[in-house]
């Protein structure tokens, strides 16, 4: 009942398939969001049971990419051993690029310093991402050591900004492109209820920018991080979603609040 990518598939199962809606529901967050694209890496679906034809699906769970940007040692399974973003779609922007989003997804979820750094801290886990931080910090110099980004939550999003830099650094280069994304943005979904996250605040050296999580990560990454409140997210699709879909958006709200 509390699992936080069980809360992700019951509220954005939908927007596999129904663009306008994934637009509308992300465009106050995201007001650059033009014509949403189908994840055309992804495993097709049906639209309906009833439907022959499949097509890839415009929202994808647990995605990794399509290549190893990171190289990390044990990479190819989904939601396992990898860095992957609980959810993941991409538009076509009024300029004519395609923006890649890897979404992050929490619910009831917490974390202390003693409880999340030991089991980060190790030397093949400093070594895998060393290179990439590197590359970050000589875009961004007043950026913390190294160290300080290995205590959850802000591990696993150091682990997803790298990745959505990694592939944008790839397409840049002519590399293999992350299906044409010029542009990637990680976005962050926790309950503005949820104080006890805001506040998981593991790592020393990151205080200065930021007194909750959010906070601290769109001072350090501002033209790639969107944090979201879910209620206004739950909201939103609530609002936007067409009659046969409202029950669905009516539940959300009621499951879901804090």
């Amino acid at each position: 009942l509390c699992c936080s990518q069980s809360a992700c598939v019951n509220a954005l199962w939908p927007l596999t398939t129904e663009s306008e809606l994934l637009a509308a529901t992300f465009r106050p967050f995201l007001p650059q969001i033009g014509t949403p694209l189908q994840m055309e890496e992804d495993k097709p679906q049906k639209k309906h049971a009833a439907l022959e034809t499949t097509s890839p699906p415009y929202l994808a769970f647990e995605w990794i990419g399509t290549q190893n940007y990171l190289k990390e040692l044990r990479w190819g399974t989904r939601g396992a051993l990898a860095t992957s973003a609980d959810f993941a779609f991409r538009y076509e922007r009024a300029d004519g690029g395609i923006s890649l989003v890897l979404g992050e997804w929490k619910y009831t979820e917490y974390y202390s310093h003693q409880l999340s750094l030991p089991k980060d801290l190790n030397p093949t886990r400093l070594k895998i991402y060393r290179e990439h931080y590197d590359n970050w910090r000589a875009e961004r110099p007043d950026l913390p050591d190294y160290e300080a980004f290995f205590s959850e939550p802000f591990y696993q999003l150091m682990r997803l900004t790298l990745l959505a830099r990694a592939m944008e650094r790839s397409h840049a280069e002519g590399g293999p492109s992350e299906m044409g994304a010029d542009h990637v943005t990680v976005i962050h979904v926790a309950p503005a209820a949820n104080t006890e996250f805001a506040k998981s605040l593991t790592s020393p050296a990151l205080k200065r920018y930021g007194t909750t999580v959010g906070a601290i990560w769109s001072a350090l990454e501002p033209d790639r991080f969107v944090s979201i409140a879910a209620e206004d997210l739950l909201k939103s699709l609530s609002t936007h979603a067409p009659a046969p879909l409202r029950g669905w958006g009516d539940y959300l709200l009621t499951r879901y609040g804090w």
